[in-house]
């Protein structure tokens, strides 16, 4: 970079012109005479014991002589101390003449001219810090404190408005190199004046230096100088400590300024920060210089690179104990200060990457540097300073290889020196873009890496776009563990989420590598045959796919061979941490790529090369800190349109399999990493490669080197890549782990039915991959690949044939038994694994294969209810609202199974299980414990379940096992579980021929009825398509879970049999007798036989007393009397209606003889009434003994009747039709173009839907059936345009097909699925109609009564995979921005997608089988999206308390509306209300 400039490093070296006095010519008794006689008499006038006073000296000869003497004073022994002090005092009080102010006892002549004196001062100062021999502990500490005492004084001149000149600047911070060298150079004793100053010095001089930065710009002579200088002293930590500091701040002004403050800033202590004065351009100058400052950081990691200095050689010669440079002890810290020197670089890129996270386990780190206290690296200048930037003819040097810059522009510093290569080897380390640069250059087919960019422009075309993101840690702790930033990005974010947030606005990939790739190859590469075979090849003209071996031509590592008998404490091995940081560098730089960047092929194939070699070694069964590295960092690696990065999924597998398949708890050597971030970067790199394999099918894989191994195709690695999922489910405990794993076995067996369904006749994967001449995937899978049918104990049906694991019926086997084994034994006390098991259970019903297994089906069954009793059955302190949640879902995870296979209810066992289960849910009992024991009565239990939740998900069960089971759909269709008769459409079929009648006209012809939870409607009018007048009776039953119409007829015969058009028109006539008929005999009736007055009476007859005796009063006389005449009249009306009778019988001709005919049939009948008596319901009335009005309901005692004129009844009828039985969720689906950040835009797309991507258009066809919401009858995402029973012709809501172009907004199309469980409406809202129209947008309490999600899903396509960053969101969601859940959907070029998912922290995390970082095919993405939706609803449900299901709610409905329409009357009233033909009270 300076290689036009000369050194200044002869001056640092060779002091003895500017700092050597004529007294030392002198016997040195005489000269500290003279030195102490003449400065006691100057530092009294200094004000320090006393007053200050004016210098007695005036002349400039005079004031030259006592510097001679000062100077000669400063390099005395510290055995005269005093004298020491007192010249140190003397200069430091002189030095206040560059003030503005100076002090009083400045003599004149050095006031007249301060900068020239004032150099002569910092020369003869160096004499000071110069080590003496005597090295005992107090002459040390004396010295410390006396440079202390210079150094403040010169923080002080570069802090304040000073009036430096240019040369004096120069000479300033030449004094500091010359400082710093003569501490610093040598190598480090433990406790010596070096060892105790190192990070004061070298604080002072960065800060010094960024001061001149800002207001004199040093020549390049002083920067060459300075690189020179601290290659010398790469030994001292302080030297990286000091150097990451100031980079971190510096890169803090650079970014502000180049890409404005919406970029995610670092977090810089105010006392580190840079000079507010200091310009943009001075910023990006010193930036780029001071990065190169300690040269190649890779060199830290050769000891003798690092000893191949002067002051070592010389340490070796005079020094028994060390016999080479390299053998130094102090060398032993090389490893730290690599990885520190790393760390540092590794910061700075998350920087122009814009992670936002903070490394993990900073604090706790052992090689992190100590936390500077006494003197603050940087501290802004109080003054207004103007930066001075370096002078024109060097801001237009340009590069002799990068080309020329174009007319009118600058060339920067980076673009114009970044291609230079050193001709010395103390230049070494330049630039990383040269050999970039030079490594490609030659290539015709690949052009070379353009120059980096100005600095006074951003690293990337496009301007950023604002970001709020949090600041990562400050560079105070730059050195953490060595994987700690590599956990970082990995555990960043949510629990689930697995990476960390980079800047929508950060620089491009080839940028970053341009200032940090050669660097951080080099340094991944550290220690390997690779590292070795670089430095061989040096200067060689080599592929573009080398170019992570190519080293700096002046590299001192490149000329110094690494020695044989290097110690043990700087092998190549001690250097894992550095290696680490730089591996997780690159990892995260090729993951930062967005959509549409291109990153070079020399840089894609260098990091291919570096990752292939690091993971190909692997020793042990520990885990290596740069496997951990890239694991870690490399989660989402296969998920970015990496041009070729599928050459390293057999590798990566091999990665994979080391960490999951592990039986024992996995440890990462010498790093404090939790074994469980390590197996979730693991898992996430695993679901990334499920659906790889059917997708590419037999396509082979090209590894970067080929190995030992024959190659593979993608097919052959599906079985182990499917053993490695089931192998790790089994082995797992962390629950976020098991639950992305839940999902991608979920999206396996799903995306495995679909294949084998599209291939017409195969019958599984195996089998595919035999037809295409593959091996057996052990025979190409590592050596210590595992099957997954030996680690796991599957049951076996001796009856079926032994199944692939890799088919989907192997795999649905599989996953029936391995879930439910994992959920009844490890799972059941953890609420988010419980869930995600259980719905992956309920995905598992819902898959078709070609060959159902009807006894795993049963099993599954069979398991589910043995959880649901252990989960009930656990003590009282164990239950809680998640212990109930489980349960809950396992209710509703049987009812899927049930709905999905039917037949189940078949087998009489699984019929006896389901009902005991629900039975327990219900009364909190089974009727029968245990085997043998007598069963308890319904009647002899007390109902004492677990919850009411549990209850109401138990009678939820008991509604499908009855109503939906084997009948879903109805014979209305998926779009409702309830009839679309209504009262208005049952009076229309009573009149063909009337009109459409009024709503309150049509409910009075109705008498309505509330018996328990049921709503009981009756009409007495026949139905108009009826001749047949039987006595009929339509009813309409609204209960809990549906609406149902009935029509009943009282018949004594069955239809084919009662004739009934015969008998109503015809006389059968009488029947034939059999025989003659018997003699009759007319006999009076009497009450006593006629002898009776013949027989004798005795003392018994008289026993009971005559009527007449027992009259004893008048009152009693009167009382017989009237009886009696009451009698006589009584007899007397019966003669004469006797004598009537008689009269008419003898008129009409009736006798014996006569024919009985039948009487006509009666047209009117009372039907509701025998209705009711019929089914019971007229029984329960109160007794004598109660309240004769009728009290307030009592579920099961009584009818209820109601008033259907009052006011608000036809309002709330329809309200209770519209709680349907299913639970109503709604998902908004976007489309986002790429670059899209405001809502309008995006709302835009939706109204033109024939305009967006053809895949979109197919995956919202697969998400559900376009309906038309004016005539719907179910849920269509708004409440005001649902459940519309008003039309209900199915053949013609499917004569009308969708516009085209095609929208589904909610207006008038919209997108709909459902199940006997859920309904989902699909809208994609547009400009038009907004998403404001949702069911977010109804009032609180309409949507707690129907049920509908708050807020609804976002489901988010998006053109390019950044634009999530900044998705509007809050825009498109309003207040319930923070509520919403959010699945991305991004088409990778390979034709599959990626998933990211975004939501709100809570409890309960984000629903399978979607989860962060799968990646799924193109004919499974549907199904998978609205599943997880489904399930997100679900657990959004769960987690809230105030939420019921959808049958409670329409038993309080049903409750709400008896108690407000309940008629009160007695039960006469009642009788004559259902007597009377209006049915009004009487």
């Amino acid at each position: 970079m300076y290689q036009d400039w000369v050194s200044l490093s002869i001056a640092v070296h060779d002091r003895e012109a500017e700092t050597r006095s004529v007294l030392s010519r002198l016997p040195a008794p005489a000269g500290q005479t003279v030195v102490a006689a003449v400065v006691r008499g100057i530092a009294s006038t200094l004000g320090i014991a006393s007053a200050p006073q004016p210098s007695p000296l005036s002349a400039a000869a005079e004031v030259d002589w006592c510097m001679e003497v000062i100077c000669h004073g400063l390099s005395l022994p510290l055995s005269e101390h005093d004298t020491i002090r007192d010249c140190v005092n003397i200069y430091c009080e002189w030095l206040t003449a560059l003030l503005p102010a100076p002090k009083l006892c400045v003599p004149d002549a050095v006031q007249q001219r301060p900068n020239h004196y004032s150099r002569r001062m910092l020369n003869h100062l160096q004499n000071l810090f110069v080590p003496r021999s005597d090295q005992s502990i107090d002459t040390i500490n004396r010295q410390a404190v006396l440079c202390h005492r210079v150094l403040r004084t010169v923080q002080s001149l570069s802090n304040e408005p000073a009036r430096l000149e240019p040369d004096t600047w120069s000479t300033l911070l030449l004094f500091l190199l010359t400082v710093n060298d003569s501490l610093l150079s040598p190598p480090t004793v433990k406790d010596d004046i070096g060892d105790q100053m190192y990070e004061r010095v070298l604080g002072v001089l960065f800060e010094v230096w960024i001061q001149a930065c800002c207001k004199c710009f040093p020549p390049p002579p002083l920067w060459k100088t300075f690189r020179e200088s601290c290659l010398h002293w790469r030994h001292r930590p302080g030297l990286v400590d000091q150097w990451s500091a100031v980079m971190t701040a510096l890169t803090a002004r650079l970014l502000e300024s180049m890409y404005g403050p919406g970029f995610p800033a670092l977090a810089v202590s105010e006392e580190d920060a840079v000079p507010a004065s200091m310009a943009p351009e001075a910023v990006a100058q010193t930036w780029y210089r001071m990065l190169h400052t300690i040269g190649n950081p890779v060199e830290i990691s050769s000891a003798a690179a690092v000893s191949s200095t002067q002051q070592f050689l010389q340490y070796a010669i005079s020094s028994e104990a060390v016999i080479e440079p390299h053998q130094h002890p102090c060398l032993s810290q090389l490893p730290a200060i690599f990885h520190r020197a790393v760390r540092a670089i590794s910061l700075l890129v998350n920087a122009f990457l814009g992670v936002t996270e903070p490394p993990l386990n900073e604090s706790t780190s052992s090689s992190g540097p100590p936390v500077r206290k006494e003197s603050s690296v940087l501290s802004p200048s109080p003054g207004s300073g103007s930066g001075v930037t370096p002078p024109a003819q060097r801001r237009h040097t340009r590069s002799m290889g990068s080309g020329s810059a174009g007319k009118g522009s600058r060339a920067s510093i980076i673009g114009g020196l970044g291609s230079r290569t050193a001709s010395a080897s103390s230049q070494s380390g330049p630039a990383p873009s040269q050999s970039t640069a030079g490594g490609v250059g030659g290539s015709s087919e690949h052009p070379a890496p353009p120059p980096p960019p100005s600095v006074t422009q951003p690293l990337q075309a496009h301007s950023p776009a604002a970001a709020a993101a949090a600041a990562p840690a400050p560079a105070a702790a730059a050195a953490a563990a060595a994987v700690s930033s590599a956990a970082a990005a990995a555990a960043g974010g949510s629990a689930d989420s697995g990476a960390v947030s980079l800047a929508p606005g950060r620089a491009k990939c080839n940028s970053v590598l341009h200032l940090f790739g050669a660097w951080l190859f080099e340094a991944a590469l550290v220690g390997t045959s690779a590292h070795s075979s670089a430095k061989h090849t040096q200067g060689q003209s080599k592929r573009a796919s080398a170019a992570y071996l190519d080293s700096r031509k002046s590299s001192t590592s490149s000329q110094t061979p690494e020695p044989a008998d290097l110690p043990a404490t700087v092998t190549a091995d001690k250097f894992e941490r550095g290696r680490a940081e730089a591996l997780g560098a690159l990892c995260r730089i090729f993951c930062a790529k967005k959509t549409s960047e291109e990153i070079l092929p020399s840089y894609l194939a260098s990091f291919y090369l570096v990752l292939h070699e690091v993971l190909s070694d692997r020793e042990g069964t520990e885990v290596s800190q740069n496997l951990a590295a890239i694991l870690l960092n490399c989660s989402s690696l296969l998920q970015l349109d990496l041009d070729g990065v599928n050459c390293l999924l057999p590798a990566l597998t091999d990665a994979v399999h080391h960490v999951i398949a592990s039986p024992r708890p996995i440890t990462v050597r010498d790093s404090d990493v939790s074994g469980a971030a390590l197996r979730r970067a693991s898992v996430r790199l695993l679901v990334s490669m499920l659906a790889l394999p059917l997708h590419f099918q037999g396509l082979p894989v090209r590894e970067p080197v080929p190995g030992d191994r024959p190659p593979v195709s993608f097919l052959q690695l599906r079985p182990r890549l499917v053993g490695l999922l089931v192998t790790g489910l089994q082995q797992e405990a962390d629950p976020v782990n098991c639950q992305m794993m839940l999902g991608g076995l979920l999206m396996c067996v799903q995306d495995s039915a679909l294949y084998e369904e599209s291939c017409h006749g195969l019958h599984d994967i195996s089998t595919a991959a035999a037809a295409a001449g593959s091996q057996h995937v052990t025979s190409a899978a590592a050596p210590d690949s595992i099957s997954a049918s030996s680690d796991v104990s599957f049951p076996e049906d001796p009856t079926d044939e032994q199944l692939a694991i890799d088919s989907a019926r192997g795999l649905y086997v599989r996953a029936i038994y391995l879930v439910c084994h994992r959920l009844m034994t490890s799972w059941k006390a953890e609420l988010n694994t419980s869930l995600a098991a259980l719905e992956l259970l309920a995905g598992l019903a819902r898959v078709r294969l070609q060959h159902q297994d009807v006894v795993e089906c049963k099993r599954a069954v069979k398991w589910l209810c043995d959880y649901i009793c252990h989960q009930c059955s656990r003590p009282p302190p164990a239950h809680s609202k998640d212990l109930h949640s489980t349960i809950v879902a396992a209710f509703r995870c049987v009812s899927v199974w049930l709905l999905e296979h039917p037949y189940l209810l078949d087998d009489r066992d699984t019929l006896a299980t389901l009902l005991e289960v629900v039975e327990l849910g219900i009364s909190g009992t089974k009727s029968q414990a245990k085997y043998g024991e007598p069963p308890v009565m319904k009647h002899d239990k007390q109902l004492k379940p677990a919850s009411m939740r549990v209850k109401e998900a138990a009678e939820a069960l008991l509604y499908v096992l009855m109503e939906q089971v084997d009948y879903f759909p109805c014979a209305s269709g998926v779009w409702s579980l309830s009839s679309h008769l209504t009262e208005a459409s049952l009076l229309h079929h009573c009149h063909p021929g009337g009109g459409p009648q009024h709503r309150k006209a049509a409910l009075a012809q109705f008498k309505y009825f509330v018996t328990e939870s049921l709503l009981i409607a009756l009409l007495e009018q026949p139905l108009g398509n009826d001749e047949d007048p039987q006595p009929t009776v339509t009813c309409l039953m609204r209960g809990p879970s549906l609406r149902t119409a009935w029509m009943l007829q009282l018949r004594h015969l069955p239809r084919h049999k009662s004739g009934a058009r015969l008998t109503s028109t015809s006389n059968p006539g009488r029947p034939l007798p059999m025989s003659e008929p018997a003699t009759r005999h007319n006999i009076t009736p009497a009450f006593f036989p006629d002898a009776v007055d013949r027989i004798p009476s005795c003392k018994a007859d008289r026993s009971i007393p005559t009527l007449e005796s027992l009259i004893q009063d008048q009152k009693s006389a009167s009382e017989h009397n009237q009886m009696l005449h009451l009698m006589e009249q009584q007899m007397s009306r019966e003669s004469v209606a006797r004598r009537a009778v008689a009269s008419r019988t003898a008129s009409a001709g009736l006798n014996m003889d006569t024919e009985c005919v039948p009487p006509p049939p009666s047209q009117e009948f009372q039907t509701a009434r025998l209705f009711l008596s019929h089914f019971q319901l007229l029984d329960d009335w109160p007794t004598a003994g109660q309240d004769k009005q009728q009290p307030s309901f009592r579920p099961g005692h009584q009818l209820v009747a109601l008033d259907a004129q009052a006011p608000g009844f036809a309002a709330d009828l329809d309200a209770l039709d519209a709680t349907t039985f299913r639970t109503c969720d709604t998902v908004h689906v976007y489309y986002v173009r790429s670059g899209q950040t405001n809502a309008a835009s995006v709302l835009a797309n939706g109204a033109s839907l024939s305009s967006l991507d053809g895949p979109f258009s197919e995956f919202l066809l697969s998400l559900g059936w376009p309906v038309d919401v004016s005539i719907h009858p179910g849920w269509t995402g708004r409440p005001e345009t649902s459940f519309n029973t008003a039309q209900h012709d199915s053949a013609g809501r499917s004569d009308r097909a969708p516009p085209d172009p095609p929208s589904y907004d909610g207006s008038r199309w919209a997108l709909y699925w459902a199940d006997a469980l859920t309904e989902v409406a699909f809208v994609v809202p547009s400009s038009s109609v907004g998403p404001a129209a949702g069911p977010a947008a109804a009032p609180e309490a309409e949507r707690k009564r129907r049920g509908g999600p708050e807020p609804p899903v976002l489901v988010v396509w998006l053109e390019s995979f950044d634009d999530h960053l900044t998705f509007p969101s809050a825009e498109l969601a309003g207040d319930a921005s923070n509520a919403n859940y959010i699945i991305f959907i991004h088409a990778l070029q390979n034709k599959l997608y990626r998933i990211h998912l975004q939501g709100p922290s809570g409890k309960m995390t984000f629903a399978s089988p979607l989860v962060e970082g799968l990646v799924v095919s193109r004919r499974s993405l549907g199904h998978l999206v609205r599943q997880t939706a489904i399930n997100v609803c679900t657990r959004r449900r769960l987690e809230n308390e105030n939420s019921h299901p959808p049958h409670v709610r329409r038993k309080q409905k049903i409750q709400e509306m008896l108690m407000k329409y309940q008629m009160n009357m007695s039960q006469p009233e009642f009788y004559t209300m259902l007597f009377s033909a209006d049915g009004s009270q009487c």
